[in-house]
Formats: C-alpha cells, structure tokens, sequence
C-alpha cells in the first residue's frame, strides 16, 4: 500500500467534483484544484479547498502528489508533466482511446453509427490523449440514446472506473497499456457535421434521427457543437423537438426557434425547406469561426455573473417594446458611438454589468447568413479613468468583437439580464431588453418600454450632447469622468427639478408604523406589483408579519440584531425588508450575484445570526 495519498485536481462540472468526493472518501489528501468552471469554485469554498491557476501547480515543490485531470479543458504544459515531485499525471477521456481522440467523443460515435463506446483513465504525454492506458470501460449505444444519454452513461462507468484507478494506485497494481497509435482518431473543434447541421425535407431519415441524437443535448446543458437547422421561407430555423415548454408546435412535427433561439409564433412548414448543400469552402470558414467561437465562449464564461447583473439604471420590465422611440442623427462610426454609450452607462449606473452588441454584415453567402459579430460593453466605473482617446486606444482589446454563429448564445445558455442591447439590424430579437438602441444609417435609434421613458430621454440626449462634441472631447486628455454629459439647461432640470423631492412625514414614527397607518387607510389597494403577482397593502402586511413572528419565535430575534437578505428582486423582498423590521431588527443586503467570499466577509463583519435566501 502507497503511503503518499495526495492529489491535486484539475478540471470542471459535476463528475470533477464527484471525483473528489471519492478521493476524500478514500482519505485521499487534497493539496489543491484548478477549477474551470464556478460550480467547481463554489464546491471547493464550500469544503475549504484551496484553488490555484494551471501555472501555480509548478511552485508546489514541498511535497510529492498525484495529478488528476478530469474534464480538463487545457492542455497540460510538458514542464509540468516533468515536475519531479509529480509522481504521475492521469486524465478522464470519454471515448475508448485511440478512437475519438479530441473533444465531443460521443457526439461523433453517434454520428458514425458507432455501437458500442466507453471511457479511458490515462496516463498523460506530450502527445494528446495518446498516453498509456490505465482503465476502459465499455458501454453499449442504445438505438434512440442522445449524446447526453451517452454522457450520462460514460460518467457511470467513468466513476465505476475512477475507483478502479484509485485502488490500482494505492495497492502499487498499476500497469499501462500502450496505445496502437495506427488507429488513433482525432475530433479537434474544427470537425463539423454533416453539412452543418442543415437538413431539409428531402434529407435521408435515418441521417435526421442520427443528427437529432448526435445533437441531443439537455435543454441547459451546452452544446459545443452545432444546432440541427433548415431554410424556410428565407431564413434559417433551429429544430428544436427535444424543448420541454409547453409550446404548441410550428407544424404538426417540429418545434422552431428561430437562429437566435427565439420561440416563432409562425406557422413553419418543414416540407417548405430548401434543399441547402454547404460547399466545402463555406465549411472551412464555419470551421475556423467554430475555432474563434470556443476561445470567445471561455473568455464570457470569465464574465458571466456579470453578464447576468441588472442594470441598476434601467427597470428591467417582462413588458413587450412598445412604439416608443427616440431618434438621434450620428456623425461618427459604430465604434465611437458604443466609446459614447459605455461613457453614458458608466457614469449613470453605479453596479456594473454588460450590455451585449449585436453586429450583422452583408449575407450573401451560407456563412454569412448563420453568423454575426457579437462583443459585450463593460460598464463600470473604472473605464472613467481614462480619457476619451484613451478609451478609444484600449477599446478593441476590452471590449472585443468576435465573428461568432447566431445559435452559439443559445447552445452555451448565455442570458443577458441587464435590460439594455445594442443592435444594427431589425432582424435581431433583442427579447427581453427594455431598451434596444440600434444604429444604423446615420441615426441612433432608442425603442424603450414605458417605465424607462424618462431616463432614456436623459440618455438620448446626452447621446446627441457627447456625439456632437466628439470632434473636442477626442484630443481631450480630461478623464470622462469629468466630461459634462448634458447641458445647462438638462442639468437644471435633473439635478433641482426632478430632485424636489421634498415632503413633510412623521418625525416620530418608524418606517413600519408609517406603513401600518397607510395599511389602515387603503387595506384593499395595491401596494406592490411584481410580474403577474399583485399584493394589496393588507396582504402585504400580513406576510411580513408572519414572517416576523417566525423569525422572533425560530430565531429569538431581538432589538439591535441583524438578518442577511440575500434575494432576487421580487415582491418577496418588501415581505422581508418590512419582516426584518417588524420584528426588531436590522437588515444587511446582500446580491444574490456577490463571490462566496464576499458572502463570508459580509456574514463576518455584520455577525449575521439569520440569512434569508431565494
């Protein structure tokens, strides 16, 4: 038996995280991870293991240690592999090696009618995924398994594997077998199906029902591969039949979204589909867009929970766009009117979060039609250190642009929560934003819900403001945080008009008290409105008092204590805000969005006795 039971793990999702839970299980020590994904960060804060960056591990020189490389989607640097302190490198592959070398194994063994596939632990070389073998295990395809049906089987036989490994390692059993590399097959992101997922009536069914496996993947779960797609009536649709919502169907078989991942109201008839062969040309630019698109998808995924913030500066409202636009004229390109709205939004706002960018260019070839140039604009406070001219230097770099599919956002579920979206074409669904702003043809356009028509007039106009001025502010070396946004006349207005806000109320009384005699006086009226929840001001008196007299009976609340409140905004978080109160005691916010760690200094620094949650 092996006396040194240390590890350290790199990896991702759930079946990197159950590979710990059977190393602790098996007393293994857990030196460190390397975590690509949050939920492995979460997991990790949660149990106090510490996390380290790929490049880190080589400074780990105290100590000898097993390397596990589960769902790794970096490759392992040969100076690490060399440590002398790494006693061995082992990595999870989801395919039977030397075949489906590479990525996405189970799709591809699907695709070539593959009737039996499987998993391999690994020795890790120089060579990619061409180490000696460790552990296989095999698993039959079914006739109807998906590729997430396929998945889910190879992490069974993956974790009934892991346990072989481990046991290998620790009675000194373990023996690798070498790979014939003559049949080694490689699948790297530049592999594309059968004419890229585009079928028609007139395609060979049992290549639809392969594509429709080979493609299947859970409806949250992402798909690094492609949509199954068809051209009907000018556009391409995603045939989506594997949705869960109770949706009616387009046509009596298929469901349609529409290229964005958009539900189609229309009727769609897939007997209209065109018969569209994608020459070989057209797939060697939808391959190297796949290439650009993967690196571009882990470079959001570094900013996804700001991609999901709220804009504190737009109300965010389930409320369909009316016809309610304001139009500027512009006098510069694309570029210095998104450097002009990140200054805007970043000087109104004080949370930071993104605001997506929808470009669309000529389409006149296959390529074209199923891409679009798509970047985020961060805003935050910092970029209002810079000058206008050094915004515009770093502008490229910051806020990149990047040839991607139109499907893409949709197979790896990216939403965009912070209400705003900046378009150049009517064709783009900009579902959910209350304010769309699309420029094009010489004018900005602003389309906003009724709830923000005032503030988007203050942002339209210091739009045209800035944009008439950009000739000055450009040589400016003033930091945009001192550029002056609106004109005298606006500034009146907004800072002693709509400020005058002044009121005479009750000196002597609580926040609660006052709420309870407005309670008195409207019971029946309605006090809060969220989504399609309406509370009237009795109801929600009477909520906070429940919740009140939970909290003093569960949790002995008192006088001068704090609860945390963690919660989405809904009409939930007036219950509690009025609850907290009720019963005494103060409440601490806190955004359901912060990093753990921010959590852990709040709970500390407050000495938080109750957190309320989602």
């Amino acid at each position: 038996m092996i006396e040194n039971k240390k590890a350290i793990v790199i990896g991702k999702g759930n079946f990197c995280i159950t590979c710990i839970e059977i190393l602790k299980s098996q007393s293994w020590e857990i030196i460190s991870v390397v975590a690509f994904d949050d939920k492995l960060k979460i997991y990790c804060l949660m149990h106090n293991i510490n996390i380290i960056n790929i490049k880190e591990i080589e400074k780990i020189d105290q100590t000898e240690y097993y390397l596990f490389s589960i769902f790794n989607p970096e490759i392992i640097k040969n100076s690490i592999l060399k440590l002398k302190n790494n006693i061995l490198t082992v990595n999870y592959h989801d395919s039977l090696l030397p075949k489906y070398g590479g990525i996405n194994s189970t799709t591809w063994a699907i695709l070539n009618d593959e009737k039996v596939h499987g998993i391999t632990w690994h020795i890790v070389s120089e060579g990619i995924d061409e180490g000696d073998i460790l552990v296989q295990k095999e698993v039959i395809i079914e006739e109807n398994d998906s590729a997430f049906d396929l998945n889910m089987k190879c992490t069974k036989v993956g974790i009934e594997g892991f346990y072989d490994l481990l046991n290998m390692i620790e009675n000194e059993k373990l023996i690798g077998k070498s790979q014939n590399l003559t049949k080694s097959e490689y699948y790297g992101l530049n592999k594309l199906p059968y004419n890229y997922g585009i079928i028609s009536a007139d395609t060979n069914k049992s290549l639809v029902k392969k594509l429709v496996r080979g493609l299947g993947f859970k409806k949250g779960y992402d798909n690094p591969i492609t949509t199954i797609k068809c051209y009907v009536n000018g556009k391409f649709c995603i045939i989506a039949d594997d949705i869960n919502e109770n949706k009616k169907k387009n046509d009596e078989n298929h469901h349609f979204l529409d290229i964005y991942g958009n539900f189609i109201d229309d009727v769609i008839v897939f007997d209209d589909s065109e018969n569209i062969k994608v020459s070989i040309d057209q797939l060697n630019k939808l391959s190297k867009i796949r290439i650009s698109e993967y690196n571009f998808v882990k470079y959001l995924n570094r900013y996804r929970p700001l991609l999901e913030n709220n804009s504190d500066l737009i109300i965010n409202s389930r409320n369909k766009l009316k016809n309610n636009k304001i139009i500027k004229k512009t006098y510069v390109d694309f570029k210095e009117q998104l450097i002009v709205l990140q200054i805007i939004f970043s000087r109104l706002n004080t949370d930071e979060y993104v605001i997506p960018v929808y470009k669309l260019n000529e389409e006149s070839t296959i390529s074209e039609k199923l891409t679009q140039d798509f970047g985020v604009l961060f805003v935050k406070q910092k970029n209002l250190e810079d000058s206008f001219e050094e915004i515009s230097l770093k502008f490229d770099k910051k806020n990149p642009m990047k040839t991607i599919s139109k499907d893409c956002l949709y197979r790896y579920n990216f939403k965009f929560q912070s209400g705003v979206c900046i378009i150049n074409s009517d064709e783009i669904k900009s579902e959910g934003a209350s304010l769309v702003i699309k420029i094009k043809d010489g004018t900005t356009e602003f389309n906003y819900t009724n709830e923000n028509a005032k503030i988007v007039e203050v942002i339209s106009n210091s739009f045209e403001y800035l944009i008439k001025r950009v000739k000055e502010i450009r040589n400016n070396k003033t930091k945009t945080s001192c550029i002056p946004l609106i004109n005298e006349e606006e500034f009146r207005k907004i800072i002693y008009e709509w400020n005058n806000t002044e009121a005479d109320y009750p000196r002597d009384k609580t926040i609660q008290e006052m709420f309870e005699d407005q309670v008195s006086r409207t019971p029946y009226n309605i006090a809060v409105v969220y989504e399609d929840t309406e509370l009237t001001y009795r109801a929600l008196n009477d909520k906070a008092n429940q919740l009140a007299h939970y909290l003093r009976r569960e949790y002995s609340i008192q006088g001068d204590d704090l609860v945390a409140l963690c919660l989405d905004r809904s009409e939930l978080m007036l219950v509690s805000i009025l609850g907290v109160l009720k019963s005494g005691a103060g409440y601490v916010p806190m955004d359901p969005e912060y990093p753990l760690d921010r959590y852990s200094h709040i709970l500390s620094d407050t000495k938080t006795r109750v957190v309320l949650s989602n």
